[in-house]
């Protein structure tokens, strides 16, 4: 059973947060991530990648439930698959990619055929995903378009 005293805040800040969660058998790190959308320039974006992933150096993920504002999909790689709503990879597409191969993640809803992977506006740009060793265990991926948060933030 999960309870207060089995999750330890590692890190948090306003579009961070890293916690460990120890259960019986397991302990899981995860990463809530909200990266800069494509509004920020290229060196911001690129310096919150980089703060990220001293962090995960520090944390490495097991679980990232991620707004990457990245597009995914035909750079290919045991990271990335061509299924689910294949895009062409932006660059924030470009730095979440390398940051799954850093960590030995992968974006199983890229392997997994689904007609309904849109996450924002006819895209794809938020993941979860997971170290590789997982992926096998994901045998489906969807949206649940009923379930919206933002109306209640």
């Amino acid at each position: 059973m999960i309870s207060d005293q089995n999750i330890f805040i590692l890190h948090r800040d306003p579009r961070r947060l890293l916690i460990r969660v120890q259960i019986p058998g397991d302990d899981l790190v995860i990463h809530k991530l909200h990266a800069l959308d494509m509004s920020y320039s290229l060196d911001e974006r690129q310096a919150w990648w980089s703060t990220t992933t001293s962090r995960s150096n520090k944390w490495p993920p097991s679980i990232i439930l991620c707004d990457a504002n990245a597009q995914l999909g035909d750079t290919l790689s045991d990271a990335v698959g061509a299924q689910g709503l294949p895009q062409a990879q932006n660059s924030n597409g470009d730095h979440l990619h390398g940051f799954l191969l850093q960590y030995g993640m992968c974006a199983p809803g890229t392997f997994i055929d689904d007609d309904d992977a849109a996450t924002w506006n006819a895209n794809r740009i938020d993941y979860v995903l997971c170290d590789a060793a997982l992926a096998p265990t994901v045998t489906r991926y969807f949206v649940d378009s009923s379930f919206d948060t933002s109306r209640n933030c």
